[in-house]
């Protein structure tokens, strides 16, 4: 069973079922394990009334989470190391707060992780060549950062990596999406060739977007041309 929780405006409670905490300066008091109650497997926060740190608390009180959803508030500050307790992750949503980097490198000791997303905040740096390591990871949404980084391949079937500050040619190893259907890495400042042979592999793809990059388009006759897609 997936226990959800909802969030009373006025009240600042997270109601649960069957267990509850509360929400007292943006920190959440959750019965940890051992206590006799059930474990949580699923936060869901859908008012955007948190600001500051993500609590400590939400790490080391809740080892069995499955998804977290933590969109739309105004978490800023770093994301804890500590994100990696939550081992049991599924699901991670992190999209449009204020985080900043780095993006810890721990978060790819969760292992059963099948969708990251991180959108519109202000981490910066290098994307974590752990999350490479991540084989069950399919959906990776980092666009609207200041990432500068190479990037990691997994078996993604989505990949957002628009509006960040990635730099230089594209690996030869984003060849190995073999399962890739959706593909976005528009208004970088990627540059080089792209010949039609870098995705032949891409059988499964549906949608990709490489606008406002430095590309250049290589044809059949060894002609190049800047890339405007």
């Amino acid at each position: 069973m997936v226990w959800r929780c909802s969030i009373s405006k006025s009240a600042a409670r997270i109601q649960l079922v069957e267990v509850e905490g509360t929400l007292t300066n943006f920190s959440i008091s959750i019965p940890k394990e051992g206590t006799g109650r059930p474990l949580l497997s699923s936060l869901v926060r859908d008012i955007n009334i948190e600001t500051g740190l993500i609590p400590e608390t939400v790490f080391s009180n809740l080892a069995k989470l499955e998804y977290l959803n933590l969109t739309d508030n105004s978490f800023d500050g770093l994301l804890s190391s500590n994100i990696s307790k939550l081992s049991k992750l599924i699901h991670l949503r992190l999209g449009r707060n204020q985080l900043t980097s780095p993006i810890p490198e721990d978060i790819g000791l969760i292992s059963d992780l099948q969708l990251l997303e991180m959108y519109n905040n202000s981490f910066k740096g290098q994307i974590p060549s752990s999350i490479g390591e991540l084989r069950m990871l399919q959906l990776l949404d980092l666009r609207e950062n200041a990432l500068n980084s190479t990037i990691p391949c997994t078996n993604l079937t989505y990949l957002a990596l628009a509006v960040n500050s990635l730099t230089g040619v594209l690996s030869l190893s984003l060849t190995n999406l073999i399962k890739i259907s959706d593909l976005g890495l528009s208004d970088n400042s990627l540059s080089g060739e792209i010949s039609p042979s870098f995705i032949t592999n891409w059988t499964e793809l549906t949608s990709l977007q490489l606008q406002n990059n430095l590309f250049q388009w290589e044809n059949s006759t060894g002609d190049h041309y800047s890339l405007s897609v």
